[in-house]
C-alpha cells in the first residue's frame, strides 16, 4: 500500500486588477461615422495570443467590463476596411443560465432535456464597438455576420454545433434594437436572480 499525504489547504488568490494604466490600448483612435453599407465588416476569431488584447479592450471600453470566461467560450475582434485595429469585440460562452422560465417555455423541453442540452445554447455574453467607432447599425451587422458562423466555428473548436443564441439585455440602459435588427426574438423579462435549481 502507498500511504498518500494529506493534501494541503490552498488557498484561491485571484489575481489584481489591473490597473488602467496597465491594460492594452489601442493608440490611433481616429472618429469614424457613416453608414455600414459604405463599409466592409469583417470578424476574427481571436487566437491564443490575442486573448489578453480582448480581455483588456472589454475591460477598458465594456460597461461590465471584463469578467474571466469560464468553461467553453469564443471570442472575435470586429474588423471594417480601412482601419487596421479593430472596432469592436464579441464573445459568446455556453449558457449559464440554468433555468429561464420564458426561455424553457419558448422551447418547450423538459427539466430532464434541459439538463440534457443546456450546452446546446450560446450565450452571448459581451458585445462591444469602441466609442470613437460611430457608424450607423455596425452592431447588428457585426451580430448578423457573427451568427453566420458562430455555430460552425464552435463546432471545430469544441467538436459540437449549438443551436441557439441568447443574450440579456438591461433595459435601464439599453432597448436592445441591435439584437432586434439582428433578428432576436424578445422572449421575455428575467427575474435577475441567480439560481441553481
Amino acid at each position: 500500500k502507498v500511504k498518500l499525504k494529506p493534501l494541503e489547504k490552498r488557498v484561491h488568490k485571484s489575481k489584481p486588477t489591473k490597473k488602467p494604466e496597465d491594460l492594452f490600448d489601442i493608440k490611433e483612435k481616429t472618429v469614424t461615422e457613416g453608414f455600414v453599407d459604405n463599409y466592409s465588416v469583417s470578424l476574427k476569431q481571436t487566437g491564443e495570443t490575442e486573448h489578453r488584447v480582448w480581455n483588456d479592450l472589454v475591460q477598458r471600453y465594456h460597461y461590465l467590463g471584463y469578467r474571466k470566461l469560464f468553461g467553453l467560450c469564443i471570442r472575435y475582434f470586429i474588423y471594417i476596411d480601412g482601419i487596421v485595429s479593430p472596432v469592436g469585440c464579441i464573445s459568446f460562452t455556453c449558457s449559464t443560465t440554468y433555468r429561464q422560465k420564458d426561455r424553457d417555455h419558448w422551447i418547450g423541453w423538459s427539466d430532464e432535456q434541459r439538463v440534457q442540452r443546456l450546452n446546446w445554447i450560446l450565450c452571448n455574453n459581451r458585445m462591444l464597438i469602441f466609442p470613437w467607432i460611430k457608424i450607423q447599425n455596425l452592431a447588428s451587422k457585426s451580430l448578423s455576420l457573427v451568427l453566420l458562423r458562430v455555430a460552425n466555428d464552435w463546432d471545430i473548436k469544441f467538436n459540437f454545433k449549438p443551436v441557439l443564441v441568447e443574450t440579456y439585455v438591461d433595459p435601464s440602459r439599453f432597448t436592445g434594437a441591435m439584437y432586434k435588427a439582428a433578428n432576436f426574438i424578445q422572449i421575455g423579462q428575467s427575474s435577475g436572480n441567480y439560481r441553481i435549481n
